[in-house]
């Protein structure tokens, strides 16, 4: 597949992530401001699941000198990997004819964003993690492109108010996880370099 492609679904996987799961807007806000309060603390902080994902995208786009293709437990599918100066930056399980099961992007400092897809290629989930632990916004797709359900995570574990919607997009029940004083540890995590 065409790298550009690629990097272009990836940046609208993004966007879709920072929008998806919010109620229409109902004043003249642009899609920026919506993006924005999609993954924002009360006190206006930046968006920050969001701003780590185009960080790790952007040093993705930096490039990379070499790849390699081996096979994985089932036949039909295969590991893609990509790396610049012997460091990994993107692997993907896909199928023989490229169709993604699963992608990474990794970025510096251990972080990644993770994405798995369904059969028809649409974005099924998508997130970033750290040593194996989600942080942040996860969300998640029905194969036809509409949000099933989305929260927080801190170190894998979930917390906030997660909302689950129906196939035919509305919401179908929200769950409580409490623990909100993760809300600061997670942007804090997120936005340090290390």
């Amino acid at each position: 597949m065409n790298r550009h492609f690629l990097l272009a679904i990836s940046i609208v996987g993004m966007v879709a992530l920072a929008s998806c799961g919010e109620a229409p807007a109902t004043d003249q806000s642009s899609t920026t401001e919506q993006q924005v309060n999609a993954d924002t603390l009360s006190n206006g902080s930046r968006p920050w699941t969001y701003m780590k994902m185009v960080a790790i995208v952007e040093d993705y786009q930096l490039g990379t000198d070499s790849s390699a293709v081996s096979p994985v437990d089932d036949p039909n599918f295969e590991e893609y990997r990509e790396y610049r100066q012997g460091v990994l930056k993107r692997k993907v399980v896909r199928s023989k004819d490229g169709r993604p099961l699963y992608e990474y992007l990794y970025g510096p400092n251990g972080w990644e964003v993770r994405k798995i897809y369904c059969g028809n290629g649409q974005e099924n989930f998508i997130g970033v993690a750290k040593d194996g632990e989600f942080y942040g916004l996860s969300q998640w797709w029905y194969c036809d492109g509409k949000p099933e359900h989305s929260g927080y995570r801190y170190k894998g574990k979930k917390f906030g108010t997660w909302t689950y919607y129906k196939e035919d997009g509305s919401v179908d029940y929200t769950e409580d996880f409490g623990m909100l004083e993760y809300m600061d540890s997670v942007r804090i995590a997120l936005s340090d370099q290390g």
